[in-house]
Protein backbone atom coordinates (compact mmCIF):
# COMPACT_ATOMS: atom_id res chain seq x y z
CA UNK A 1 0.00 0.00 0.00
CA UNK A 2 1.29 3.46 -0.90
CA UNK A 3 1.26 6.25 1.70
CA UNK A 4 2.12 9.72 0.30
CA UNK A 5 4.92 11.79 1.82
CA UNK A 6 3.31 15.19 2.07
CA UNK A 7 5.23 18.48 2.09
CA UNK A 8 4.21 21.92 3.31
CA UNK A 9 5.51 25.44 2.82
CA UNK A 10 5.01 26.78 6.33
CA UNK A 11 5.22 30.45 7.28
CA UNK A 12 7.82 31.44 9.85
CA UNK A 13 5.45 33.73 11.75
CA UNK A 14 1.76 34.28 12.35
CA UNK A 15 0.16 37.57 13.39
CA UNK A 16 -2.27 37.10 16.29
CA UNK A 17 -3.54 40.66 15.91
CA UNK A 18 -4.58 39.98 12.32
CA UNK A 19 -6.34 36.75 13.34
CA UNK A 20 -8.07 38.12 16.43
CA UNK A 21 -11.61 39.54 16.43
CA UNK A 22 -10.98 41.29 19.75
CA UNK A 23 -10.17 44.94 20.27
CA UNK A 24 -6.39 44.98 20.53
CA UNK A 25 -3.91 47.79 20.91
CA UNK A 26 -0.58 47.38 19.12
CA UNK A 27 2.23 48.78 21.23
CA UNK A 28 5.11 48.27 18.81
CA UNK A 29 7.97 45.82 18.30
CA UNK A 30 5.56 42.92 17.75
CA UNK A 31 3.67 43.32 21.04
CA UNK A 32 -0.03 43.94 21.75
CA UNK A 33 -2.46 44.32 24.62
CA UNK A 34 -6.23 44.19 24.98
CA UNK A 35 -7.74 47.65 24.71
CA UNK A 36 -10.02 46.91 27.68
CA UNK A 37 -7.20 45.57 29.88
CA UNK A 38 -6.47 48.35 32.36
CA UNK A 39 -3.45 46.43 33.66
CA UNK A 40 -1.94 46.55 30.15
CA UNK A 41 -0.77 42.94 30.21
CA UNK A 42 1.11 42.69 26.96
CA UNK A 43 1.72 39.63 24.79
CA UNK A 44 3.43 38.93 21.50
CA UNK A 45 1.46 39.71 18.37
CA UNK A 46 3.95 38.07 15.99
CA UNK A 47 4.45 34.43 16.94
CA UNK A 48 7.46 32.49 15.70
CA UNK A 49 6.47 29.04 14.43
CA UNK A 50 9.59 27.36 15.76
CA UNK A 51 10.16 24.13 17.65
CA UNK A 52 9.02 25.69 20.94
CA UNK A 53 5.67 26.65 19.41
CA UNK A 54 5.12 23.13 18.08
CA UNK A 55 6.06 21.45 21.35
CA UNK A 56 3.54 23.70 23.12
CA UNK A 57 0.92 22.94 20.46
CA UNK A 58 1.53 19.22 21.03
CA UNK A 59 0.96 19.65 24.76
CA UNK A 60 -2.30 21.51 24.08
CA UNK A 61 -3.55 18.89 21.63
CA UNK A 62 -2.88 16.18 24.21
CA UNK A 63 -3.93 17.89 27.45
CA UNK A 64 -5.54 21.26 26.73
CA UNK A 65 -8.99 22.82 26.59
CA UNK A 66 -10.51 26.29 26.29
CA UNK A 67 -13.22 27.59 28.59
CA UNK A 68 -15.47 30.58 27.97
CA UNK A 69 -17.06 32.91 30.51
CA UNK A 70 -19.22 35.47 28.77
CA UNK A 71 -17.02 37.34 26.31
CA UNK A 72 -13.74 36.20 27.90
CA UNK A 73 -11.87 32.95 27.33
CA UNK A 74 -9.11 31.07 29.14
CA UNK A 75 -6.86 28.15 28.27
CA UNK A 76 -6.01 25.26 30.59
CA UNK A 77 -3.62 22.32 30.41
CA UNK A 78 -4.18 19.37 32.78
CA UNK A 79 -1.34 17.10 33.89
CA UNK A 80 -1.03 14.25 36.34
CA UNK A 81 -0.10 15.10 39.93
CA UNK A 82 3.37 13.62 39.29
CA UNK A 83 3.98 15.85 36.23
CA UNK A 84 4.95 19.07 38.00
CA UNK A 85 8.09 19.42 35.89
CA UNK A 86 6.02 19.18 32.71
CA UNK A 87 3.67 21.88 34.02
CA UNK A 88 6.68 24.12 34.65
CA UNK A 89 7.89 23.37 31.11
CA UNK A 90 4.51 24.42 29.68
CA UNK A 91 4.58 27.64 31.71
CA UNK A 92 8.04 28.43 30.36
CA UNK A 93 6.95 27.75 26.76
CA UNK A 94 3.99 30.13 27.09
CA UNK A 95 6.39 32.82 28.29
CA UNK A 96 8.92 32.20 25.50
CA UNK A 97 6.45 31.77 22.63
CA UNK A 98 3.62 34.18 23.49
CA UNK A 99 5.30 36.41 26.05
CA UNK A 100 2.43 35.85 28.46
CA UNK A 101 2.23 34.67 32.03
CA UNK A 102 0.77 31.33 33.07
CA UNK A 103 -0.29 30.18 36.51
CA UNK A 104 0.15 26.70 37.94
CA UNK A 105 -2.48 25.26 40.28
CA UNK A 106 -1.67 22.11 42.24
CA UNK A 107 -4.52 19.88 43.33
CA UNK A 108 -4.76 16.54 45.06
CA UNK A 109 -5.13 14.56 41.83
CA UNK A 110 -3.76 16.85 39.08
CA UNK A 111 -1.72 19.92 38.14
CA UNK A 112 -3.34 22.63 36.01
CA UNK A 113 -1.69 25.36 33.96
CA UNK A 114 -3.92 28.38 33.26
CA UNK A 115 -3.52 31.18 30.73
CA UNK A 116 -6.17 33.90 31.10
CA UNK A 117 -5.39 35.73 27.85
CA UNK A 118 -8.55 35.66 25.68
CA UNK A 119 -6.72 36.23 22.38
CA UNK A 120 -4.35 33.32 22.99
CA UNK A 121 -7.25 31.13 24.15
CA UNK A 122 -9.22 32.04 21.00
CA UNK A 123 -6.24 31.00 18.87
CA UNK A 124 -5.85 27.60 20.53
CA UNK A 125 -9.60 26.96 20.37
CA UNK A 126 -9.19 26.74 16.57
CA UNK A 127 -7.37 23.44 17.21
CA UNK A 128 -10.40 22.05 19.09
CA UNK A 129 -11.24 22.01 22.77
CA UNK A 130 -12.74 18.59 23.49
CA UNK A 131 -10.39 15.64 23.06
CA UNK A 132 -12.39 13.97 20.28
CA UNK A 133 -12.41 17.13 18.12
CA UNK A 134 -8.73 18.06 18.34
CA UNK A 135 -7.09 18.82 14.99
CA UNK A 136 -4.15 20.75 13.53
CA UNK A 137 -5.06 23.66 11.27
CA UNK A 138 -4.24 22.55 7.72
CA UNK A 139 -1.90 25.47 7.03
CA UNK A 140 0.18 24.78 10.15
CA UNK A 141 0.94 21.04 9.83
CA UNK A 142 4.75 20.76 9.50
CA UNK A 143 4.73 18.08 6.80
CA UNK A 144 8.29 17.27 5.68
CA UNK A 145 9.95 19.42 8.39
CA UNK A 146 11.77 17.02 10.70
CA UNK A 147 12.67 19.55 13.42
CA UNK A 148 9.18 20.98 13.82
CA UNK A 149 7.47 17.61 13.34
CA UNK A 150 9.70 16.08 16.04
CA UNK A 151 8.88 18.95 18.42
CA UNK A 152 5.14 18.50 17.84
CA UNK A 153 5.36 14.75 18.37
CA UNK A 154 7.44 15.33 21.52
CA UNK A 155 4.68 17.52 22.97
CA UNK A 156 2.02 14.96 22.10
CA UNK A 157 3.97 12.12 23.72
CA UNK A 158 4.82 14.19 26.81
CA UNK A 159 1.14 15.01 27.24
CA UNK A 160 -0.55 11.73 26.37
CA UNK A 161 1.99 9.13 25.40
CA UNK A 162 4.55 6.64 26.59
CA UNK A 163 8.20 5.87 25.82
CA UNK A 164 9.35 2.27 26.19
CA UNK A 165 13.15 2.38 26.36
CA UNK A 166 13.57 -1.39 26.16
CA UNK A 167 11.72 -2.09 22.90
CA UNK A 168 12.45 0.75 22.03
CA UNK A 169 9.06 2.23 21.06
CA UNK A 170 7.05 5.43 21.46
CA UNK A 171 3.25 5.61 21.59
CA UNK A 172 0.76 8.45 21.47
CA UNK A 173 -3.00 8.05 21.89
CA UNK A 174 -5.96 10.28 21.01
CA UNK A 175 -9.72 10.00 20.63
CA UNK A 176 -9.69 12.37 17.65
CA UNK A 177 -9.74 10.58 14.26
CA UNK A 178 -8.68 13.81 12.55
CA UNK A 179 -5.62 14.29 14.74
CA UNK A 180 -4.67 10.60 14.46
CA UNK A 181 -4.66 10.78 10.66
CA UNK A 182 -2.69 14.03 10.63
CA UNK A 183 -0.02 12.71 13.01
CA UNK A 184 0.27 9.47 11.03
CA UNK A 185 0.85 11.34 7.75
CA UNK A 186 3.17 13.81 9.49
CA UNK A 187 5.44 11.03 10.72
CA UNK A 188 5.48 9.42 7.28
CA UNK A 189 6.40 12.78 5.71
CA UNK A 190 9.66 12.96 7.70
CA UNK A 191 10.70 9.37 6.99
CA UNK A 192 9.31 7.57 10.04
CA UNK A 193 7.27 4.37 9.75
CA UNK A 194 4.37 4.62 12.21
CA UNK A 195 1.75 2.06 13.10
CA UNK A 196 -1.84 2.94 13.87
CA UNK A 197 -4.23 0.88 15.97
CA UNK A 198 -7.87 1.56 16.81
CA UNK A 199 -9.45 0.34 20.03
CA UNK A 200 -13.21 0.47 20.77
CA UNK A 201 -14.50 2.76 23.55
CA UNK A 202 -13.20 1.58 26.90
CA UNK A 203 -15.08 1.19 30.16
CA UNK A 204 -13.67 1.55 33.66
CA UNK A 205 -14.94 1.50 37.22
CA UNK A 206 -14.95 4.84 39.04
CA UNK A 207 -14.46 4.52 42.80
CA UNK A 208 -15.43 8.16 43.22
CA UNK A 209 -18.78 7.70 41.49
CA UNK A 210 -19.27 4.09 42.49
CA UNK A 211 -20.20 2.93 39.01
CA UNK A 212 -18.81 1.92 35.63
CA UNK A 213 -17.96 4.79 33.27
CA UNK A 214 -18.47 3.81 29.64
CA UNK A 215 -16.41 5.57 26.99
CA UNK A 216 -18.11 7.18 24.00
CA UNK A 217 -15.24 7.40 21.53
CA UNK A 218 -12.69 4.91 20.17
CA UNK A 219 -9.00 5.41 20.89
CA UNK A 220 -6.37 5.77 18.17
CA UNK A 221 -2.83 4.67 19.02
CA UNK A 222 0.06 5.95 16.90
CA UNK A 223 3.40 4.27 17.58
CA UNK A 224 6.92 4.18 16.19
CA UNK A 225 9.71 1.80 17.09
CA UNK A 226 13.31 0.90 16.39
CA UNK A 227 15.45 3.49 14.63
CA UNK A 228 12.46 5.81 14.24
CA UNK A 229 12.80 6.77 17.92
CA UNK A 230 16.20 8.37 17.37
CA UNK A 231 15.06 9.90 14.07
CA UNK A 232 12.41 11.82 16.03
CA UNK A 233 14.89 12.98 18.67
CA UNK A 234 14.13 10.50 21.47
CA UNK A 235 17.20 9.17 23.24
CA UNK A 236 16.54 5.52 24.01
CA UNK A 237 18.64 3.84 26.65
CA UNK A 238 19.08 0.54 24.90
CA UNK A 239 20.07 -0.06 21.30
CA UNK A 240 18.57 -3.10 19.62
CA UNK A 241 18.68 -4.63 16.17
CA UNK A 242 14.93 -3.94 15.83
CA UNK A 243 14.42 -1.60 12.86
CA UNK A 244 10.68 -1.04 13.16
CA UNK A 245 8.00 -2.01 10.68
CA UNK A 246 9.12 -3.46 7.35
CA UNK A 247 8.67 -0.80 4.67
CA UNK A 248 10.11 0.46 1.40
CA UNK A 249 10.65 4.21 1.23
CA UNK A 250 10.90 6.34 -1.92
CA UNK A 251 11.17 10.09 -2.41
CA UNK A 252 7.40 10.62 -2.56
CA UNK A 253 5.86 7.51 -0.97
CA UNK A 254 6.20 4.99 1.80
CA UNK A 255 5.19 1.45 0.84
CA UNK A 256 3.87 -0.77 3.62
CA UNK A 257 2.91 -4.45 3.43
CA UNK A 258 -0.71 -5.50 3.00
CA UNK A 259 -1.38 -8.07 5.71
CA UNK A 260 -4.84 -9.07 4.64
CA UNK A 261 -7.78 -8.36 2.35
CA UNK A 262 -11.36 -8.65 3.63
CA UNK A 263 -14.88 -7.60 2.74
CA UNK A 264 -16.92 -5.28 4.96
CA UNK A 265 -20.55 -4.25 4.51
CA UNK A 266 -21.14 -0.55 3.97
CA UNK A 267 -23.97 1.80 3.05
Amino acid sequence: MLIPKLAANLPNFIDLAALSKRNLKIIGNGWATHATDHNKNRFRSFISLDERFYELLGLYLAEGCVGRHGSSANLSLYFGKHEKALAERAKKLFSEVFGCGARIWRYKDCVRVDVTNSTIADFFSEFGSRSEEKTILSGLIPYGDLNRASALFKGLVEGDGRVDYHQPSIRFSTSSPSLAGQVYLLLVSVGATPRIRVEPPASSYSRKLGRIIRGRHPSFYISVSGDNCELLGFEVRERTSHKGMRTVSTENFMMIPIYGVEERPYD
